[in-house]
């Protein structure tokens, strides 16, 4: 009595790509979904508008904090509100408000001095403005030492672990090996 093997089955192709699309789907939806609850939740505290009345920059903090403990600080074109994505700091823990200042056309400045960074960058642009491109540097500044809580820690001076009974000298004049500086 001679069995021959089985041939495998492979589910077809279209299976692969429906499960595919599936997580594509379901991941898009999930985002959409945090972005729209992080937008309800977000509150406004301080908006600047810069020296050409082009961009703002919009600090906003979460008034529930449903989705995240973050504050965050946006460009945007100016009038229009903080969206839930592309923020330029990330912020938590603050005990007193940013002070945003424009300094220049193109050069804002952060200052803060209780809170941890969680996100900074220091360049933003917009291709969305009236006018073409729209560059802007964004200068962060603590004016503490220690912004994010923590100590000063003072350390203490190093001793020795082991007692050394030779010249640390004694293997190089022994190899003939020169000391580097």
């Amino acid at each position: 009595m001679t069995t021959e093997p089985r041939p495998k089955s492979t589910p077809p192709p279209i299976a692969f790509f429906t499960m595919f699309l599936v997580g594509l789907l379901s991941a898009a939806g999930f985002e959409a979904a945090r972005d729209y609850v992080r937008f309800l939740d977000q509150r406004e505290t301080a908006r600047a508008t810069s020296l050409d009345r082009q961009i703002d920059a919009v600090f906003v903090e979460p008034e529930f904090r449903i989705t995240s403990s973050e504050s965050d600080l946006y460009l945007v074109p100016r009038g229009d509100p903080a969206p839930p994505w592309g923020a330029v700091l990330k912020v938590t823990g603050l005990k007193q408000p940013l002070n945003l200042s424009w300094t220049r056309t193109g050069m804002l400045e952060v200052r803060y001095s209780h809170g941890c960074v969680q996100g900074f960058t220091n360049f933003w642009h917009s291709d969305d403005l009236v006018g073409g491109h729209r560059y802007v540097e964004v200068r962060l500044i603590a004016e503490t030492d220690l912004p994010c809580g923590g100590e000063t820690i003072t350390p203490s001076p190093l001793k020795p672990t082991m007692q050394v009974n030779r010249p640390l000298n004694h293997t190089i004049a022994q190899t003939g090996a020169l000391p580097r500086s």
